[in-house]
């Protein structure tokens, strides 16, 4: 005797349809939770493509931007190991052109103070950020010391801006993810000798700022991580830059900031 056929009762399809949409956004959330919260030790790369239509409007452009300051050029060297011949303003500059690339690829505008080995005085740095209104500053240094001394530090205003804490704290866990020789911390001020002295950038940009060193250039061991992991601490970077920006999205402090400077 063949089986016979029961009918569907009407209100079953719509139901069946609706719990499937629910189970696919819920792997679709956990895959994108999987890709910001990806293992990156041991220098592997990392998946930032998830973030691109988030940053930029339908037709692709981007909807915040961040001013990359790679630190000295041109006349201005920067610190110098003449044991390897390395100097800081090629290394900033290198760093940063890779810190666009990724910013890019997940749909944040870039605006770069030089591109090429030109001197910029601190207030043009400065002009550059202040006059393409951007959302976040970003200044790219490598440090000296004695040649013992190593570590990456992240400089903020000495009044600890609540952004800026976020900014340096989100970057400097990423990097630390993807290795560095020491978390030497995100400190406020600056390394000279004044109390309460901030980095010119730092003081003088209305936008959120940081200033990073990233290693000692006269450390055998940061300048060997520096050089086979740059690809990977410009990615750490990015995802710190874009969760800061997540979160002051979030907070309406960005829309906050520009209503205040229009």
């Amino acid at each position: 005797m063949a089986k016979q056929k029961r009918r569907l009762r009407p209100w079953v399809l719509p139901a069946a349809l609706f719990l499937i949409g629910v189970l696919m956004a819920g792997l679709v959330a956990v895959g994108i939770w999987a890709v910001s919260q990806a293992d990156l030790s041991g220098g592997k790369n990392l998946e930032l493509k998830t973030y691109s239509n988030f940053y930029s409007n339908a037709a692709g452009d981007p909807l915040y931007t961040v001013c990359i300051d790679a630190g000295h050029g041109g006349k201005d060297s920067g610190a110098t190991c003449f044991e390897t011949q390395r100097v800081e303003k090629d290394d900033n500059l290198t760093f940063a052109l890779l810190l666009r690339r990724e910013l890019r690829q997940i749909g944040i505008g870039v605006v770069m103070t030089r591109t090429d080995d030109t001197t910029l005085s601190l207030e043009e740095r400065v002009a550059i950020a202040e006059s393409t209104n951007c959302d976040l500053y970003i200044c790219v240094h490598r440090n000296s010391g004695n040649g013992v001394t190593g570590g990456v530090e992240i400089w903020i205003d000495d009044d600890m801006n609540t952004w800026e804490m976020y900014l340096g704290s989100n970057i400097m866990t990423r990097l630390e993810q993807v290795g560095i020789q020491e978390n030497l911390g995100v400190k406020g001020g600056s390394a000279g000798e004044e109390v309460n002295v901030d980095y010119y950038v730092n003081s003088h940009t209305s936008m959120p700022s940081c200033l990073l060193e990233l290693g000692y250039i006269d450390n055998v061991e940061d300048n060997s991580l520096f050089t086979q992991r740059q690809v990977q601490y410009a990615q750490a970077t990015a995802q710190g830059i874009a969760t800061t920006l997540d979160q002051m999205i979030q907070n309406g402090a960005l829309e906050d900031r520009r209503e205040t400077t229009e």
